[in-house]
């Protein structure tokens, strides 16, 4: 049901590794990680003739390589989504998908996680190729760097590295469970909050870390900007270089709800509890939306800059028109954030256990009843097939 809400808007003017015994290989650590590390090249084909493998970034062609899509995290694809509730396949992935959000290879491989703490690897057709288990439940969306390894956190308290076909490359533990997406940055380095925000290189060695700041709590993927990395956990978001360094103005917004989202001309767009702030690269703040009566899980923005808005407090508010106009969309607690596809279509579950799609102005495209609570985020295939997983166990492909 579509809904038209009244909102207020202020504008501001300038103001430790190791392999795991779980996976497909478990012979000794270091000849499982070397083997690890070969099959990454093989697969990218990008090794030289040592065997070092490609390290730049997120995986090229991939159409959803990490939650948001991108490092930006605002949830845009490039090409169109499905126009009906038609279920194309489901796999059982033998355990719940929560937050959890699957992500798609340049293969079109979807990689998701689950409660009992594995990674599944599932081809285009439904088919199940591997698992690989880790100590615990993993909570976020995996993401995939440029040579196809699959980076991606559990409540183990620990950052894994495993090569396309299952085997580990290596292991970080950190201090805390790593219930966030990791982001991949340009030149390879992981960027992930457990009890702080921490950078870890390609090979697995940490960089530097914050683990001195009990703010954190890991509960939102780190965004991207030119030479920035937003950190939101705990109901904080903090602006970082690179090298582990705060900015010399701005720096820390409060009140966050969820990942930041970075805009094309460095504009970062922050879902807070009930409303949006949008700040410059250094969190200096620009303008903010206050939306009474909701609360926000997540924001998707568009390319011509509409944001939906997923409500833990039921249904998707879709913000419009410089801020003033607000449409709404009525169902139930939506947890997850919303996915976009190239005609401006946003897809989203519910804990109602409905998958939904609606447009630009709220208006419901279509629903499909997967009969259990939704809280994964939506990921786009490139053929349009969209990928959710659900509490149900299983792993729901709707045909484009």
């Amino acid at each position: 049901m579509r809904r038209l809400r009244s909102i207020f808007a202020l504008v501001v003017a300038g103001c430790g590794t190791s392999a795991s015994s779980d996976a497909p290989d478990a012979r000794a650590p270091d000849a499982a990680a070397d083997d690890a590390r070969a099959d990454v090249a093989a697969d990218a084909g990008a090794a030289d003739a040592g065997g070092d493998a490609d390290f730049r970034g997120l995986q090229p062609g991939a159409p959803w390589p990490a939650l948001g899509h991108d490092m930006k995290r605002a949830g845009q694809g490039t090409v169109r989504g499905p126009r009906a509730a038609t279920e194309k396949w489901k796999v059982d992935l033998g355990s719940p998908v929560e937050s959890a959000s699957p992500v798609v290879a340049a293969d079109g491989t979807i990689y998701v996680g689950a409660r009992d703490g594995k990674l599944s690897a599932v081809d285009a057709t439904g088919a199940l190729r591997w698992q690989f288990a880790t100590g615990s439940a993993i909570e976020g969306a995996a993401a995939i760097g440029y040579d196809g390894t699959i980076y991606f956190g559990s409540d183990d308290a620990s950052v894994y590295a495993v090569s396309p076909s299952g085997h580990v490359a290596w292991t970080f533990v950190t201090r805390q469970s790593v219930t966030a997406s990791p982001a991949v940055g340009d030149d390879g380095t992981i960027f992930v909050v457990s009890g702080g925000p921490l950078a870890i290189d390609p090979s697995g060695r940490g960089e530097w870390n914050w683990w001195s700041s009990p703010t954190f709590g890991g509960d939102a993927a780190p965004s991207l900007g030119v030479d920035r990395v937003y950190f939101a956990s705990g109901g904080n978001l903090f602006v970082v270089t690179p090298w582990g360094a705060r900015p010399g103005r701005g720096g820390f917004v409060s009140d966050v709800a969820g990942a930041a989202v970075v805009g094309d001309d460095g504009t970062v767009y922050i879902p807070q509890t009930s409303g949006v702030l949008a700040v410059d690269r250094n969190a200096n703040e620009l303008w903010s939306s206050l939306l009474p009566g909701v609360k926000i899980s997540a924001l998707a923005r568009a390319r011509d800059g509409t944001m939906f808005l997923t409500l833990s407090s039921g249904g998707v508010d879709v913000l419009t028109d410089m801020r003033r106009s607000l449409y709404g969309f009525s169902c139930g607690a939506v947890r997850g954030g919303a996915s976009i596809d190239a005609d401006g279509v946003a897809y989203f579950g519910s804990d109602d256990g409905f998958v939904y799609a609606v447009d630009a102005r709220a208006a419901l495209v279509w629903s499909l009843r997967v009969g259990s609570r939704v809280r994964s985020t939506p990921a786009i295939g490139a053929d349009g097939t969209l990928y959710i997983g659900a509490d149900d166990g299983y792993l729901h492909a709707i045909a484009p």
